[in-house]
């Protein structure tokens, strides 16, 4: 479960901060980089917290 919820979390953080540098992007196009960067950290983090998650809801059906 710790797993998975750290995982979440740096999936948070990501998405959080994806959406700060959007937002920035706005009037500092520099911060496209940072935008682009999180949308990456993002694609690749999913599957991990997907499979984590799915272990997570396994464990409490079988309880």
């Amino acid at each position: 479960m710790l797993k998975a919820k750290q995982a979440l979390s740096h999936y948070d953080d990501a998405m959080r901060y994806g959406q700060h540098y959007q937002q920035k992007s706005a009037t500092e196009t520099r911060a496209l980089f940072g935008a682009g960067w999180f949308t990456a950290t993002l694609k690749t983090q999913h599957k991990p917290l997907k499979k984590r998650l799915a272990k997570v809801k396994k464990s409490l059906i079988s309880i």
